[in-house]
């Protein structure tokens, strides 16, 4: 037998929260519900009876026999056992069906059919999913805007109708994607959805409060230093592939607790990839503590992380973790919810890849525009902390803060630079961040990756130029 699906979190347009009742009768209503989002009708307009009665028939939510459908159904309209799921027109009407519902000795358990199926009725608005003011839902495909709707239902229809899909189908992703910016991928092209921040925010507190499938889901995972080395792994890769012990999702949080001697969470890191196709699956024994643990990572599903923020405080020590919640050790990966899922997320307020800038820095002058390559090094988001944490945000050629130029928006604004050019830089190397980078502004930046007289200028060399430059001025 199928169990009924009381939460319908594949459904957006109703709640069924408010329903205390759990027979038949209120499986038809629920029944009801989901025919009237699917076949995309006004959930706030009128019904007949008679149409109720087309959109969930005898059989609907298993309910096969004749008396016990015929009951249930006059059930739903009626006011029996606190039910209020229908606003009558006639409220004398709705006020009979309850008592003949509750005759039990004489009851014709189709009296509505032949007395009412003309009479309009409406979903109690309580039922009914409060939505959002009008704004737009800005949809992009690899990043070209296609539309701006008003809501997510004409978001959903959009994307439907692009796509050649049922609407129903499109909710979810229009939805993950608006909250937590994830993006839809669909026949190798990327789509992407954004709403004004007030609207994304008020959305992900409804949907993790209610723990709804569209949530993000926020873990906490051991990892073993003796094993594996994280932080040199994540200094050279801007992402890595996990082993996949949990379906986890685009857009799941994994917060890295790092067993051993450290015993404390240091890395919050984002699913970019639920589940990493074997044959694009990166491997690097390097960073492998443990040979035979190498080995024996070859193969199994793999999910795809990226570094979204590093912190290192006792406040994330396994003591800490308990006083907040935790219960025994962390052994495996664990869904956190509840207080000690919010203890640990209040102390990860950044998202290191937000200061990261493009491929390319731009260099303009006289209307013309070049675009000259950065390397992955200097992206890496971990590499540009450790190296920002040594040197601090200020331009090491010519000595710029941004914050104290601009003020709060100038904050710790700064790009990083390698100091070996591109095409020096081996295969496999192992970047160094304190040694191999050093902060610079972007007009610097875009100096030392423009070459002169076929060779780049060093660091060096820009210093002594805007020095002499700096000295003539002042003559």
């Amino acid at each position: 037998m199928v169990e009924f699906d009381w939460d319908c979190r594949d459904f957006h347009l109703f709640s069924t929260s408010n329903i205390e009742n759990r027979v038949n009768g209120d499986k038809l209503f629920v029944s009801f519900l989901m025919e009237v989002e699917n076949q995309q009708k006004d959930m706030m307009g009128s019904f007949r009876i008679k149409e109720i009665a087309d959109l969930i028939p005898k059989g609907t939510a298993g309910i096969h026999n004749h008396s016990t459908y015929g009951y249930s159904f006059m059930s739903m309209l009626s006011t029996q056992k606190y039910r209020d799921y229908f606003v009558f027109e006639n409220k004398n009407i709705q006020d009979e069906l309850t008592t003949i519902c509750n005759n039990n000795s004489s009851r014709d358990n189709y009296y509505w059919r032949k007395h009412y199926t003309n009479e309009k009725v409406k979903v109690n608005p309580k039922y009914i999913r409060r939505q959002p003011m009008p704004t737009p839902i800005t949809i992009s495909k690899n990043n070209q805007l296609l539309n701006e709707a008003t809501n997510i239902q004409e978001a959903a229809g959009y994307l439907a109708d692009h796509l050649n899909i049922k609407k129903s189908k499109c909710y979810d992703p229009v939805e993950r994607g608006y909250v937590y910016n994830i993006p839809y991928h669909f026949e190798g092209d990327e789509y992407r959805f954004i709403a004004p921040p007030e609207i994304a925010t008020d959305r992900r507190q409804e949907l993790e409060d209610g723990d709804h499938k569209n949530a993000r889901r926020i873990w906490l995972v051991p990892a073993n230093p003796n094993e594996y080395d994280l932080e040199r792994a994540f200094v050279q890769f801007e992402y890595l592939d996990w082993k996949r012990s949990f379906n986890y999702e685009n857009g799941d949080i994994l917060f890295l607790y790092v067993s051993g001697s450290v015993k404390k969470v240091r890395y919050k890191v984002e699913v970019i990839e639920g589940l990493v196709q074997t044959d694009d699956t990166i491997y690097d024994k390097s960073f492998w503590v443990d040979p035979e643990k190498y080995d024996q990572s070859i193969g199994g599903d793999k999910t795809r992380i990226r570094l979204v923020d590093v912190v290192d405080t006792d406040g994330l020590s396994l003591y800490q973790l308990r006083e907040h919640g935790l219960k025994g050790n962390i052994q495996g990966s664990m869904k956190l919810t509840g207080e000690l899922r919010d203890y640990i997320m209040s102390f990860f307020q950044k998202d290191l890849s937000a200061e990261v800038y493009p491929d390319v820095v731009p260099e303009m002058w006289e209307g013309e525009q070049r675009r000259i390559t950065v390397n992955s090094y200097e992206r890496n988001p971990l590499a540009r902390k450790q190296c920002i944490d040594h040197y601090s945000a200020k331009c090491q050629v010519c000595m710029m803060n941004f914050e104290d130029t601009y003020g709060e928006v100038g904050r710790e604004f700064i790009h990083v630079h390698h100091l070996t050019p591109l095409n020096e830089i081996q295969k496999g190397c192992q970047v160094k961040p304190i040694e191999d980078l050093i902060p610079v502004c972007p007009n610097c930046h875009a100096m030392l990756h423009r070459k002169e007289d076929g060779a780049y200028l060093t660091v060096e060399e820009l210093r002594e130029r805007i020095r002499k430059k700096e000295s003539i001025i002042k003559i």
